[in-house]
């Protein structure tokens, strides 16, 4: 079974989902992790987002968070393409699903499970979790 986790740090989940620059994509047998891999996130990378660390907070923000927003209203297939790139996976873990998101999930027949928490949650932590989750 695969789950894939979507991530920018590739250290902790990354919230909002579409915009993380990675999915990290571990593979369980047997109630153990036997592979793991770090995805490009397609929707970021073809629309050119995710996180800038040269980026400086100030009078750009408001026209930043703008074109996040922008692209999604035209571009359809932007979740199924995401969604596809983790189609081999069984579970997506989430910290939110967007209205946008969950009919891709569905037609990928990924299943999302959401994680409840405030502030950073560690892969490390979910993945202990992870383990514990049903194979069929």
């Amino acid at each position: 079974m695969k789950v894939a986790i979507p991530t920018t740090d590739k250290k902790t989940i990354y919230g909002h989902t579409g915009h993380a620059d990675y999915f990290l994509v571990v593979s369980i047998e047997d109630g153990k992790i036997i592979d793991q891999e770090f995805r490009d996130n397609p929707h970021v990378n073809q629309e050119g987002h995710g996180q800038h660390p040269d980026h400086e907070p100030g009078q750009h923000d408001h026209h930043h968070e703008h074109h996040h927003h922008n692209h999604m209203h035209g571009d359809e297939n932007a979740h199924d393409i995401m969604i596809k790139s983790i189609d081999d996976c069984k579970y997506f873990v989430v910290r939110h699903v967007g209205r946008r998101c969950a009919p891709s999930l569905k037609k990928f027949n990924v299943k999302p499970v959401l994680i409840k928490g405030q502030g950073d949650i560690l892969i490390d932590d979910i993945l202990v979790e992870v383990l514990k989750m049903p194979v069929e």
